[in-house]
C-alpha cells in the first residue's frame, strides 16, 4: 500500500505524465479482478467522497480546474462526487456536474470501487439523459468482455434499485463465472428479499423470498467468518418465515440468540436477540399462541443499545400482527420498551395512534 501511495504521489507532483497518474490512481482504488468486491479499496474509496463533502465551494473549484487539466486524476475526481452528492438535489449547476463526473469514471474506470458506491448513483427520472447514456457505457463495458466480474458487480449495482431483474442477470452470470464468491449469493439473496417485500401477489411475494433463502443460505454456506455468517442469520430468520419454511425460520431464530448467550454483548448483539425472539413470536401466533407471542415480543426489547436499532429502530411485523389480535395493551408496552434505544417522539405518535383505537402505518419498519 505505501508504495502504491508514493507513486500516486509522485504522479501528482508530476502532472505531466497523465497515463502514469490514471494507472496510480486505479491500483489505489480499483476493485482486483480475482474478486468483486475489495472492501479495504471501498472504504478507502467512500472515505475520499465522504471528505469531498467537507470541501468549501472554493476547495471544489480548485479541483475542477486540476481536473480540466489532469481529467485522470482519480482523487480528485472521487472527492467532487462526494461534494456534490447532496448538493445536486438542490442546485441544477451541481447536477449536470455530478453527472459529468459519473459518466467519466463509467466510461474510463468502469471496475473501480468508487462505481460500487451509491456516490456513483443516477435515478432515471431526475438524470434521465444521463442514466440513459450510462445503460449506454454499461452495455458496451459487458459487450466487450463478458467474464469481468468487477464490471458485473458494479453494473448490478448501479441498476439494483430501478431494474432488479437487470440486476439479478448480471450477478447471476458472475456466480457462474466465479461460484466459490460469496459475495453474489449474499447480495442475490438480499436483491430477492427487497424484491419480495416490494411484491403484492402473495405467490409471487413467496417465490421471491424462497430464492432469497436459496441464495442467502448459500452464502452462509461459504463464508468462513462465523461472525458473518450469523450476520446472515437474521435475515435468513425472516426471509424462512416468509417463505413459509417455520422449521428454518424458527432454526435460525435460535441460533441468533444462543450467539447472544454465548457472546455476551458485541455489535450484533442487540439486533440478534431483537431479531430471534420476534421471529419465535411469529411463530407461535401462527400456531394461535398469543400469549407466547406477547412473552417474546416484549423480551425483544430486553437488550443493551444496539448499532443497528439506534438507526433503524425496532421491527414493526409482531407488533402489527398482534394488534389484530386486539392485542393492543402489549404493543402499547413494546413501544415503550423500544423508547430505550429509539426516537421517543415517533413511538409517542404510534402509541396515540393505537390508543385513539387507529393501527398505526408502520412502513419499512415492518421489514426492519
Amino acid at each position: 500500500m505505501g508504495g502504491f501511495l508514493h507513486l500516486y504521489r509522485f504522479c501528482q507532483r508530476n502532472l505531466f505524465y497523465p497515463q502514469i497518474l490514471l494507472a496510480a490512481s486505479l491500483c489505489l482504488f480499483a476493485t482486483p479482478r480475482a474478486r468483486a468486491i475489495d472492501r479495504t479499496a471501498c472504504t478507502r474509496a467512500t472515505m475520499l467522497a465522504l471528505e469531498g463533502g467537507n470541501l468549501s465551494a472554493w476547495e471544489a473549484k480548485r479541483l475542477e480546474n486540476i481536473l480540466a487539466t489532469h481529467p485522470t486524476d482519480i482523487g480528485s475526481r472521487i472527492k467532487l462526487l462526494g461534494y456534490y452528492y447532496l448538493k445536486a438535489h438542490t442546485s441544477e449547476e451541481a447536477l449536470v456536474s455530478r453527472q459529468e463526473h459519473i459518466l467519466w469514471c463509467m466510461e474510463n474506470c468502469p471496475e473501480t470501487a468508487i462505481v460500487g458506491t451509491p456516490y456513483v448513483s443516477l435515478d432515471p427520472n431526475i438524470d434521465k439523459h444521463a442514466h440513459e447514456k450510462a445503460r449506454l457505457l454499461w452495455e458496451r463495458h459487458l459487450r466487450l468482455d463478458k467474464t469481468n466480474t468487477a464490471l458485473l458487480a458494479n453494473a448490478a449495482r448501479f441498476f439494483s434499485i430501478d431494474e432488479p431483474d437487470l440486476s439479478a442477470e448480471y450477478l447471476l452470470k458472475a456466480q457462474v463465472l466465479d461460484p466459490l464468491e460469496p459475495e453474489w449469493p449474499e447480495r442475490l439473496g438480499r436483491l430477492y428479499l427487497a424484491q419480495g417485500i416490494n411484491e403484492v401477489l402473495p405467490e409471487r411475494r413467496k417465490d421471491l423470498m424462497n430464492l432469497a433463502l436459496i441464495q442467502l443460505e448459500q452464502a452462509v454456506g461459504l463464508i468462513q467468518d462465523p461472525i458473518f455468517q450469523l450476520g446472515l442469520f437474521a435475515d435468513l430468520a425472516k426471509v424462512s418465515f416468509e417463505a413459509g419454511d417455520m422449521d428454518k425460520a424458527g432454526f435460525y431464530a435460535k441460533e441468533l440468540l444462543a450467539y447472544s448467550r454465548q457472546t455476551g454483548g458485541d455489535w450484533f448483539y442487540g439486533k440478534a436477540i431483537h431479531i430471534g425472539n420476534l421471529i419465535l413470536g411469529r411463530i407461535a401466533l401462527q400456531s394461535g399462541n398469543i400469549t407466547q407471542a406477547k412473552f417474546y415480543l416484549l423480551r425483544s426489547t430486553q437488550i443493551p443499545s444496539s448499532p443497528h436499532l439506534r438507526s433503524f429502530g425496532p421491527n414493526m411485523a409482531l407488533a402489527d400482527e398482534l394488534l389484530v389480535y386486539g392485542e393492543d395493551e402489549a404493543v402499547i408496552e413494546y413501544l415503550r420498551q423500544c423508547g430505550k434505544f429509539w426516537k421517543q417522539q415517533v413511538l409517542n405518535r404510534w402509541i396515540e395512534k393505537i390508543k385513539a383505537g387507529k393501527r398505526p402505518d408502520f412502513g419499512l419498519s415492518l421489514y426492519r
